[in-house]
């Protein structure tokens, strides 16, 4: 499968690729019979055929599916599937790739933006204030901040808050954390380690983490992820009196622990 590097139209969304992806997976109908199974006639509100057709290329594009005899669509013979249905789990890891995977892409650049150090913005009111956020990164459209909140939030990288007047996001990965470390789990031997191995470890998982830390210190977007996960018993921060590598939580007043020093990850579903 191919990471993809260019914008991504709004009406792509997590759920309306997932259904085409799931019909694709029943390996007989072609592009024009997925599209009427999925949008009968008199019910087509959700998704133009033009619409669609973006969607296809998309897929196509990034090699999710493939076009074989008589135009009959497979999907990537990578994706895994659980009774001839895709998990939600392998799903979200095969979206986090292609959209995600490169520092080159898009939706990373995006998230940069929002992450990086010097950014002290948690909160993001609407389109424009975002549009204005990664504005040192990276110059996107409406489209392109519109396409970002719909996969960002759902893969866990943002939150986002409704209000009586309008939808606000905000910048905290917590949710993208639990499961970088449920991903860590399985790779680890051990689960109580420093601060700064952990780090390392989630670097490695995913440089957009290194966005996120400045010497000894923690941006207030991971700071208030992590304290969210102590405090929700997926992890176990501490701080000790001899510790030589101490590290910093910054930013809101509700953070109880400001200096740790050691992590211990915890084996929990989310």
């Amino acid at each position: 499968m191919k990471v993809y590097r260019g914008n991504l139209r709004k009406e792509i969304t997590p759920s309306r690729l997932y259904n085409f992806l799931n019909m694709a997976n029943i390996n007989k109908y072609n592009k024009e019979e997925i599209y009427e199974f999925i949008y009968p006639k008199g019910n087509r509100n959700d998704l133009s055929k033009s619409e669609y057709n973006r969607m296809y290329s998309f897929a196509l594009d990034t090699e999710l599916i493939s076009q074989r005899d008589y135009n009959v669509v497979y999907i990537c013979e990578e994706i895994k599937t659980d009774n001839d249905k895709i998990s939600i789990s392998e799903y979200k890891e095969t979206m986090n790739h292609i959209l995600f995977g490169s520092k080159d892409s898009l939706f990373y650049k995006i998230n940069r933006g929002i992450y990086r150090y010097d950014n002290k913005e948690i909160v993001i009111e609407n389109i424009g204030k975002l549009i204005n956020v990664v504005s040192s990164i990276i110059e996107i459209t409406n489209e392109d901040a519109r396409a970002y909140r719909f996969w960002a939030r759902y893969l866990g990288y943002i939150e986002q808050v409704h209000s009586q007047r309008q939808g606000f996001l905000i910048a905290n990965p917590y949710r993208y954390l639990i499961w970088t470390n449920k991903k860590l789990l399985k790779k680890i031997d051990k689960k109580d380690m420093l601060i700064s191995e952990y780090i390392s470890l989630l670097v490695e998982e995913d440089p957009i983490f290194e966005e996120m830390v400045d010497q000894n210190n923690f941006t207030e977007s991971l700071s208030l992820a992590i304290s969210m996960l102590d405090t929700l018993k997926y992890i176990d921060i501490d701080y000790l009196d001899d510790a030589e590598d101490i590290w910093t939580l910054n930013g809101l007043n509700l953070i109880e622990k400001k200096r740790i020093s050691n992590i211990e990850l915890r084996d929990t579903d989310e």
